[in-house]
């Protein structure tokens, strides 16, 4: 994202901020989505407001999201020869956190009712 000359964590921050609160809550994230087309459970969107949310506030301020935007270190960056690689590519460690669930409730896309 950060590579469209168009985007800006500012103007992402208060796309998903419709009301101009000053802070992205969980039906904020929740109606973001549906306009995108994904129909998120509620406990999909408090994840996504945990994993943001710094000050365990419920609400997720612009410091936070723009925090969490920030690109994270590349491979190459933290030392790709500290990692044994797998056949695939990809680091072992890596390879032993994914973990297929195939009833996970991230895979419903189904509408949920807020409020």
């Amino acid at each position: 994202m950060r590579l469209r000359y168009d985007w800006t964590p500012s103007a992402a921050f208060y796309t998903i901020d419709s009301l101009k609160e000053g802070a992205i809550n969980h039906r904020n994230v929740a109606s973001f989505l549906i306009i995108n087309g994904y129909y998120s459970t509620e406990s999909e969107t408090i994840a996504i407001i945990r994993r943001l949310d710094l000050d365990a506030d419920q609400k997720i301020s612009y410091e936070e999201f723009s925090e969490g935007m920030k690109p994270q270190a590349s491979f190459e960056d933290i030392g790709a020869s500290s990692f044994s690689k797998s056949p695939r590519g990809y680091p072992e460690e890596e390879k032993k956190k994914s973990v297929y669930i195939p009833n996970s409730p991230l895979r419903n896309k189904s509408p949920s009712k807020f409020g």
